[in-house]
């Protein structure tokens, strides 16, 4: 999102609580990227953390550990995802949903109920839209 933001003319700051920035991505690929949104954003800060967000009238002041204080428009939050299975209630309709909210389904993304399909991120694997995307192409076996 934050590339989204500074294509639109925002200037982005990153604080990131891990020492490097897309987890779970091969080092080789973030290295350009990181290189890239070096010289763009505003500061992209690894190994620290946010301890509070308070609204004042000039704008949102965030506190940075081992950063200080800034002060910012607005401020996107990202902190992961998780399927959402138990929380729609699918088990409702018979679906299976596993402890931690997955629906598990078949190579043509059937569930265990005749007739329900599940797609994207409630299937696992990556959470990506263009997966689902994929996923709910229609594609005899």
């Amino acid at each position: 999102m934050a590339c989204v933001y500074d294509a639109l003319g925002a200037k982005v700051t990153v604080v990131e609580m891990l020492d490097h920035l897309l987890t779970g991505c091969d080092s080789d690929i973030v290295r350009p990227l990181a290189k890239r949104i070096g010289g763009r954003y505003e500061e992209v800060l690894l190994k620290t953390k946010v301890s509070s967000v308070k609204a004042q009238k000039n704008g949102l002041k965030v506190e940075i550990e081992g950063a200080g204080g800034r002060m910012f428009d607005q401020v996107l939050v990202s902190v992961g995802r998780v399927p959402n299975g138990r929380a729609i209630d699918a088990d409702a309709a018979g679906v299976t949903v596993d402890e931690r909210g997955f629906i598990p389904v078949d190579r043509q993304m059937r569930t265990n109920v005749p007739g329900i399909y599940a797609i994207g991120d409630i299937v696992g694997g990556p959470m990506l839209a263009h997966k689902a995307t994929h996923e709910a192409r229609w594609r005899p076996r």
